[in-house]
């Protein structure tokens, strides 16, 4: 109920002040529509009509939970670009739901920004599978995908017009996942079968979404905002530290 009066306020301010670009933000998975606040805060300042859709993560499979996406989309639609900014699972959903028969033009118009995307599934899922304790927490619909999928090629490609950039944290200290990784996710896994541009930041999985390096890089892609000179958070004072010594 509060996302119907969330879409019916964003598509009367829509019509009223004339927004001319719509950002659609989808956390991820066992994640509030908090985590994407930061996000929804910063595209806001920037004048920009901003929906910041939430959904229960562990209650439907990917693929349901495109479908609830592509309902709220054709409501959004109104002949104008709608562009996407997610985090994790998020980023699966999006992709999903652009392949999805009733899917609105508008929505494959916009551009794409996908921070820490699973897309080549998730190693550590997959090794934390083994055991049932995990099983039960993460769920047997969207949350056994994540656990069992080597990649996740059924979902469809994004449509070949849309721009999309690709932002993988690096910051992790998982013993169990092998390469560059921001504890979760490997940034080999972040990446993309078809044409996008990526990005990394020094960032963890759970914080990505609030780095303000990545709000700068996916404002400079998304708003053709220019970075600032120096990102004060911790993580990427950590970075800067490493790389003057």
């Amino acid at each position: 109920m509060k996302l119907i009066f969330l879409l019916i306020f964003v598509f009367s301010m829509s019509l009223v002040m004339g927004f001319e670009d719509t950002i659609v933000c989808v956390h991820g998975f066992m994640r509030k529509g908090g985590n994407m606040s930061a996000i929804t805060r910063s595209f806001q300042k920037e004048g920009c009509m901003v929906v910041n859709w939430t959904y229960p993560s562990r209650q439907k499979t990917i693929e349901e939970h495109a479908e609830d996406l592509v309902k709220d989309l054709q409501f959004i639609a109104q002949g104008k670009p709608i562009s996407f900014v997610t985090h994790s699972m998020g980023g699966l959903i999006v992709r999903c739901a652009l392949n999805h028969p009733d899917c609105p033009e508008d929505a494959k118009r916009g551009k794409a920004v996908l921070i820490a995307p699973p897309n080549g599934g998730s190693s550590l899922a997959r090794y934390l599978h083994q055991y049932a304790f995990i099983r039960r927490v993460l769920g047997d619909k969207s949350g056994k995908q994540l656990m069992t999928a080597e990649d996740f090629d059924h979902l469809g490609d994004f449509p070949e017009q849309m721009p999309v950039l690709v932002i993988a944290g690096t910051m992790g200290f998982n013993p169990f996942i092998s390469g560059k990784n921001d504890g979760k996710v490997t940034v080999a896994e972040t990446r993309l079968s078809t044409l996008y541009t990526h990005e990394t930041v020094c960032a963890g999985h759970c914080w990505i979404s609030h780095c303000p390096t990545t709000l700068q890089k996916a404002k400079h892609f998304m708003l053709g905002i220019p970075h600032r000179p120096k990102c004060r958070c911790p993580s990427c004072r950590k970075q800067s530290q490493r790389r003057g010594r």
